[in-house]
């Protein structure tokens, strides 16, 4: 079955020895996680495909962060402490956003913990979207392809003005700086895919997928109570995917099953597995031949795709 061609999903597709990877949040296992220092960071390490997350300020800015709500193993009072309490980013302003930094991550957490290699830096902001897309729009060489996932806040899970508001905000500003070639619009709520269907037809769509009984990850928003319950779909999730008019399937790793993968490779699906940290994973991915390898330690999977003699 032939679906329209994007050049942004292209990108991600691998070839004959060849699986690509995805920098998770820029590469969180090195430097602090949706901060420009480590998207700039990663792109010089030679990784192209950056994956992210954005949500709104309260004055409607989109801006790149994981969470709804400012997360305490992360966030700095400017100069201060790590804050003792999770305001909402759609409670706050662009201009209250920047009294906090998200350089530093805090040691002493579970999330923390997770990521014991991590750089740190002093003075580092939230950036809007626009930072990030005006980066990419003036490297000299247009190959850095942008995943870029549209989070879905639960408390607006069923609100249908403002997922139109949300799908809108991210995707003007993205043509503005003439990307939409280089964009997966990403997302565990498929409610937030049909819009980015209905209201922005030209860019591909990429759809997250996570079974219920995997439970999130210390310190991370569940997708679990925006997105479809597809536990009972089992290797037919790329059907559905299919169906919606998707483009690229992303499973979590521990959902992965090479029947699943071959399904979606006969429906012509780019198949981008997250989150793949371990070397036991990456090995797995490769014995499997995902397209894509979405990592928070991208030199990692560098090494082990070259020690079985692959490409990225």
């Amino acid at each position: 079955m032939k679906k329209h061609s994007y050049r942004a999903v292209e990108a991600f597709r691998g070839a004959d020895k060849t699986i690509r990877i995805v920098g998770h949040r820029g590469a969180r296992g090195v430097f602090p996680e949706n901060t420009m220092i480590g998207f700039k960071s990663t792109i010089e390490m030679g990784i192209n495909l950056l994956e992210f997350d954005v949500v709104l300020c309260a004055d409607g800015v989109p801006v790149i962060t994981h969470n709804h709500a400012l997360h305490v193993p992360t966030f700095k009072h400017v100069g201060g402490d790590f804050i003792d309490h999770e305001p909402k980013v759609l409670d706050l302003t662009w201009s209250q956003l920047q009294c906090f930094e998200v350089g530093r991550l805090d040691s002493s957490t579970q999330y923390g913990q997770r990521f014991p290699d991590q750089l740190q830096f002093a003075g580092i902001k939230v950036p809007k979207l626009d930072e990030l897309l005006g980066h990419v729009a003036n490297l000299s060489e247009n190959n850095v392809y942008l995943m870029l996932e549209i989070k879905s806040d639960p408390n607006h899970v069923n609100n249908d003005i403002f997922r139109k508001k949300l799908v809108s905000e991210v995707t003007k500003r993205v043509r503005h700086f003439d990307l939409i070639n280089q964009t997966l619009l990403h997302s565990f709520d498929w409610r937030i895919l049909e819009e980015c269907k209905s209201s922005a037809p030209d860019f591909p769509t990429s759809f997250l997928t996570q079974i219920n009984h995997n439970p999130a990850d210390v310190g991370e928003d569940s997708s679990l109570s925006v997105g479809p319950n597809i536990k009972n779909y089992g290797d037919h999730i790329p059907d559905k995917v299919f169906e919606k008019g998707g483009s690229l399937w992303c499973p979590n790793v521990q959902d992965i099953t090479p029947t699943g993968l071959k399904r979606a490779k006969n429906l012509g699906l780019v198949t981008a597995v997250w989150t793949v940290n371990t070397v036991e994973e990456i090995d797995r991915m490769i014995e499997y031949g995902v397209d894509a390898i979405v990592t928070d330690y991208p030199g990692r999977v560098q090494q082990r795709l070259a020690v079985n003699g692959y490409n990225w």
